[in-house]
């Protein structure tokens, strides 16, 4: 009936608006979780380059300006992210492409990488560093073995008063000294060895550039040095500024490739911004890949500028519940 169009036309509109507001609002919700908490994509390291760029030199004009906080304070925001943070914290899909894409070309890039005189060279120099700084890469392997890394895998069996087998020499003695000697058990109490995993993520954006990158490329050859006397193999190293860039995973040994891989990307004049808490995503799904029984560490040297503050806050709660210490060396 015509004389009802006037009536029905405004109903079938309103209608027709009803369903698309519906639709679009659904549709806007999904796609806002993917916007707040995008899948961080971790870049390969570039092809190394012959040529070196000379570096700017300049002072902090407050080299201390900075406070440590206790080791029982909360982390800073984390009231006013709750909201956001069960979303965080409970999502399905993966934080950084990592483990589905990063590790593999990883090592496509070491594998089809070719030592060149350069690049023997280069170790050459960071073997020279290493010497320059043996005392104090001997001074913070003490304090790291016995206070950061201790030992916590035993492999050789000694005597002992509990046990799932008996220890022969210490049953002897006991039978000879009628049973006054009670150690008859067995147990891994000797050749102690460390079983840890660290993870290194490195600065580099513009504003380190200068004296501030010096003193990182000092930092990280007291650090690895370290390390490497502790023999602690599980140990990767990411670079962090516009992008994160995976330069090392417990998979690779330290030798020529990767300290030349290492020199090559350690570049501050060309990053613009400062995703150190993608970095430490990225830190914490290699770090999750390691299956160690003891600690699990992120060392992250940078001079504290972040352009993530809110997702600072988050990811420092992910790695708290995954086991993992988050360590801030300001250089």
């Amino acid at each position: 009936d015509i004389k009802e169009l006037p009536i029905k036309v405004p109903e079938l509109m309103y209608q027709m608006i009803k369903a698309c507001l519906t639709t679009s609002s659904s549709a806007t919700t999904a796609a806002t979780s993917k916007s707040i908490f995008p899948i961080i994509n971790i870049k390969m390291p570039n092809k190394i380059e012959e040529s070196n760029i000379e570096k700017l030199k300049y002072n902090a004009e407050n080299q201390s300006s900075y406070t440590i906080s206790s080791p029982t304070a909360t982390i800073p925001k984390l009231t006013e992210l709750k909201s956001q943070l069960m979303n965080y914290l409970s999502r399905s899909d993966e934080y950084t492409n990592y483990a589905s894409k990063a590790i593999d070309e990883l090592r496509q890039y070491y594998h089809k990488l070719e030592i060149t005189s350069k690049m023997q060279d280069i170790e050459k120099n960071w073997i020279a560093d290493e010497f320059a700084f043996s005392s104090l890469i001997d001074d913070l392997t003490v304090a790291f073995g016995d206070v950061v890394f201790p030992y916590n895998k035993f492999t050789r069996r000694r005597a002992a008063l509990r046990g799932s087998s008996l220890y022969l020499p210490g049953l002897i003695k006991a039978m000879t000294t009628e049973w006054s000697y009670k150690k008859i058990f067995s147990a891994k109490l000797a050749g102690g060895k460390r079983e840890h995993a660290v993870c290194l993520a490195i600065d580099v954006s513009t504003s380190m550039f200068g004296t501030l990158s010096s003193g990182i490329m000092d930092g990280i050859i007291v650090l690895i040095g370290a390390l490497k006397k502790l023999n602690l193999d599980n140990c990767g190293i990411i670079l962090f500024g516009r992008e994160v860039r995976l330069i090392k995973t417990n998979e690779q040994s330290w030798d020529t490739g990767c300290i030349s891989t290492l020199i090559n990307e350690l570049r501050f004049d060309q990053d613009d911004d400062t995703r150190d808490a993608d970095a430490i995503e990225a830190a914490i799904d290699l770090l999750n890949q390691c299956s160690v029984r003891g600690e699990k560490k992120i060392f992250i040297l940078t001079d504290g500028y972040t352009n993530c503050a809110s997702h600072i806050t988050m990811v420092q709660r992910r790695a708290e519940d995954n086991g993992i210490d988050l360590v801030a060396i300001a250089l």
